[in-house]
């Protein structure tokens, strides 16, 4: 068992260890300084020190629900997993991105193109893992309530319906009210209900975005509904850039690849975008705006509704230009994928 847990000639106490060293492609001469008794293996303490993690979850005596604690750390650890992957593709995704505006030979940039559409769907197809893993978190957490539930009524004698209880197992299906919308966002109340009624990937984004912008779920559908309304002039489906969003983001304003990135935000919007949005609408965004997510989405907008107008109301090609900068005629993977969504 042993040798399918070693890793560069060191052996992990656990599989544990083992799958996230390997995920974290951790070098042989970091391996080396985990390895404080230099015995060529790799414990529970140093593992520790590698994580900064010196506590374990403490599972729940009852059997069905230190299951249930189990399989919620599990799916915990996969999210974690895939996002530390999506952080190194977006990084990927960026330098191409850039290598495109910088090249004016065809056939290079149709190479990048192609490099870039593929980087684009491995980011798509760990987002979707993630969405699953959520769902299932949400699932798990509901049986753990009702779990204790049952436990805590055979030993009062007490029926499950009480309020309390109630109540807590609607927090955990998602059903307790979302809180108030950020009164700051200036938006059309109520305009967002088509919005509202998105599922799957793009209803996980869209509790991404609300929280990104520190509001409800109809707040956020409200905002971008209103944004594709008014900077937008109706030009295109709400949920063209929600879709946008979660392939850009996931939903997550924080997503910016590194301290200094060239791309930050829901829209990952660059310095040069900000420039051309100023540019094509006498805006006055800073690329520093831009680590706001109302205003980072606002000039996401923006940014479509120039795109839109460019290349004569062609939506594909306007979801193109966006991705790389330009439309040379072909709507490419990413604006597939996006339209796909709606």
């Amino acid at each position: 068992m042993s040798e399918n847990l070693n890793i560069n000639g060191y052996i992990c106490a656990n599989g544990k260890i083992y799958d996230i060293l390997k995920s974290e492609n951790v070098s042989k001469a970091d391996l080396a300084k985990l390895d404080k008794n230099s015995d060529n293996k790799i414990s529970e303490d140093d593992f520790a020190e590698f994580t900064g993690e010196e506590e374990e979850i403490t599972y729940s005596k009852n059997p069905k629900i230190a299951s249930l604690q189990y399989q919620q750390e599990r799916e915990e650890e996969k999210i974690e997993k895939y996002q530390k992957r999506i952080s190194d593709l977006m990084v990927l995704r960026n330098k191409t991105k850039v290598n495109i505006a910088g090249v004016s030979n065809e056939e290079t940039v149709n190479s990048l193109t192609s490099k870039l559409d593929s980087i684009q769907s491995e980011i798509d197809g760990y987002n979707s893992k993630i969405i699953e893993c959520i769902s299932n978190l949400g699932s798990i957490n509901v049986s753990i309530i009702q779990a204790q539930m049952q436990a805590a009524n055979a030993l009062s004698g007490t029926s499950a319906s009480n309020g309390a209880n109630a109540s807590a197992l609607n927090m955990a299906q998602g059903t307790a009210s979302a809180g108030n919308t950020t009164s700051s966002l200036n938006v059309q109340t109520g305009s967002g209900s088509d919005l509202m009624a998105v599922t799957g990937d793009l209803s996980i984004c869209l509790d991404r975005v609300a929280s990104s912008l520190g509001t409800s779920r109809q707040g956020a559908a409200d905002y971008i509904t209103t944004l594709c309304n008014t900077v937008g002039k109706g030009y295109f489906d709400p949920k063209v850039i929600l879709s946008q969003i979660f392939s850009e983001s996931s939903g997550i304003q924080s997503c910016s690849t590194t301290a200094t990135s060239d791309f930050v935000g829901l829209g990952q919007m660059s310095a040069v975008a900000v420039q051309e949005v100023n540019n094509q609408f006498g805006t006055n965004f800073t690329f520093n705006d831009m680590n706001d997510a109302a205003k980072n989405l606002e000039a996401m907008v923006y940014l479509m509704t120039y795109q839109y107008e460019r290349y004569g109301h062609n939506l594909g090609a306007a979801i193109t230009a966006y991705n790389v900068g330009h439309y040379s005629g072909t709507v490419n993977g990413y604006a597939q994928k996006i339209l796909s969504r709606v």
